[in-house]
């Protein structure tokens, strides 16, 4: 578990001072959100994600950022350009992304826009049940897609745990909006096992094979995308489950 370094904070300081002299008073907000905010920083590895915040957003505006933001994607910067009607749009559309954001972020600029942004619980419910939805059928098209290329249907099931964990900590908040999920992996799944009393083997063995603690045949390959195939609907049924607060 890292922060930022001292490259990375000059590296932000940096970007804000550039988007002040560059807007001024339209410039409402600079927030830093993601990893970079927390405890999970990884240099040269995770991106530093930035929310621009302005007046109003419009072509030009954002033609005035592209020559100075091209110094800045070397860094792995990735920007985000909204208007502050436009947070209202993404909780009601975009409620687990945002939900992120909120909770892990550290103003640079102007006011803390995210702090008072609402979740509607009903929004985040039916948002999960349609990630898990897709996710399955994403598994099942790359599965087909691999066929018996074992080396890619690996590289597949290494890639499950970042694409489920952020999931995972949204049927937690779900289950109880009290007590804030933890953000380590094993740690989100452990809860969520204890506080929804389901069983999740499928996404624990995965992550042996992320750290490469565990080495499947072709046939074991099999087993485990059919075990957690089997996992993403019980999940799925355990979010629709929830009751709707309306």
């Amino acid at each position: 578990m890292a922060r930022l370094d001292e490259r990375a904070e000059q590296f932000i300081r940096d970007f804000t001072r550039q988007m002040t002299d560059l807007y001024g008073d339209d410039l409402r907000s600079v927030i830093l959100y993601g990893s970079a905010a927390g405890l999970h920083f990884l240099p040269g590895i995770s991106d530093l994600n930035l929310l621009i915040v302005l007046r109003g957003i419009t072509p030009a505006r954002l033609r005035q950022a592209h020559d100075r933001l091209r110094h800045f994607r070397k860094e792995r910067l990735q920007p985000l350009f909204l208007a502050p009607s436009q947070l209202a749009t993404l909780a009601d559309f975009y409620p687990i992304e945002l939900l992120e954001m909120k909770e892990q972020h550290r103003v640079l600029h102007g006011e803390d826009f995210l702090q008072g942004v609402g979740i509607p619980r009903d929004q985040l419910r039916l948002q999960l049940i349609s990630e898990l939805t897709g996710k399955s059928l994403k598994l099942r098209a790359l599965y087909l897609e691999a066929g018996r290329d074992t080396q890619r249907l690996e590289e597949i099931l290494r890639s499950v745990t970042a694409s489920f964990q952020v999931l995972m900590r949204t049927l937690l908040r779900l289950i109880d909006e009290n007590l804030p999920p933890p953000s380590e992996y094993l740690e989100i799944l452990t809860q969520l096992e204890e506080r929804s009393g389901l069983e999740l083997p499928g996404f624990r063995d995965v992550y042996q094979v992320k750290l490469g603690a565990r080495r499947l045949l072709r046939e074991e390959m099999d087993g485990l995308f059919g075990q957690l195939l089997n996992e993403v609907e019980i999940l799925t049924l355990r979010a629709s489950e929830i009751a709707s607060t309306s």
